[in-house]
């Protein structure tokens, strides 16, 4: 990778994350899921084209996972064991709809061991999902633009 695609990379990491926290703080006070978060800019800022990192695949894989976390939380009590029924649950919904977004998976067991209300998950939720997608979009678009301007050979 290029000097300069390497500073672009994370540059635009750094400030996916401060603006997902920033909005999860304006949401509710509280910061945003930061392992699926920072696992999630990593993952659009490093491979814009990847199809991991299409903004359909980030919002539904982090509201399927924070909705498992939610509604497992609702049957089981806490343990490794039922948190790891939380993911394997998000993963099978996420993958029987093809849409995988793997730093999401970490929602599960964020919303499954949270004391947040399920609204202030949800708003959360939203709130990473329209951060992720925004940067995924604005990077596609920048990493698109740039293969286009090269000259081919």
């Amino acid at each position: 990778m290029k000097p300069r695609n390497i500073l672009l990379a994370c540059v635009a990491c750094g400030s996916t994350v401060g603006l997902g926290i920033w909005a999860g703080q304006l949401t509710n006070g509280d910061t945003l899921f930061l392992t699926s978060l920072i696992s999630s800019a990593v993952l659009i800022t490093t491979a814009p084209s990847s199809r991991q990192g299409h903004p359909a695949r980030i919002v539904l894989s982090h509201f399927i996972a924070t909705a498992s976390g939610i509604v497992t939380r609702g049957f089981l009590t806490p343990s490794p064991q039922a948190i790891a029924i939380s993911v394997v649950i998000a993963l099978s919904v996420i993958l029987l709809l093809d849409v995988l977004h793997p730093p999401a998976l970490a929602n599960a067991g964020y919303a499954f061991m949270t004391d947040a209300t399920t609204g202030e998950l949800l708003a959360l939720t939203a709130a990473t999902a329209i951060v992720l997608s925004l940067a995924s979009i604005t990077i596609s678009r920048v990493a698109s633009e740039e293969a286009i301007s090269r000259p081919s050979n």
